[in-house]
């Protein structure tokens, strides 16, 4: 019978490999996904604040249907529509968590 001497250490070596390369994949995929999660959060972010910006640029000339909670978020919006003394718009949104 022959005996094999190494193989426990090949097995020990063969599984700090194997964790080894299983931590850099399990890495990887996470900060995939965290930057995935980033990039809706902030797309969603952009959306919501064109959809106010326009929302209250459009009953700026009646005066009329402007939404001052959208999705039950609370926005702070201040628009002069005055067309001869115009100011900066300013938004003020509460960070979506």
């Amino acid at each position: 019978m022959k005996k094999r001497k190494a193989s426990l250490s090949a097995v020990l070596l063969l599984c700090i490999l194997i964790i080894t390369m299983s931590t850099y994949v399990m890495e990887w995929v996470f900060d995939r996904y965290t930057t995935v999660i980033r990039f809706h959060r902030s797309t969603n972010a952009k959306i919501r604040v064109e959809g106010v910006f326009y929302n209250r640029l459009s009953c700026c000339r009646t005066g009329a249907g402007c939404v001052t909670n959208p999705d039950g978020k609370p926005v702070n919006i201040s628009i002069n529509c005055n067309a001869t003394d115009s100011t900066p718009a300013t938004f003020s949104l509460d960070d979506d968590i």
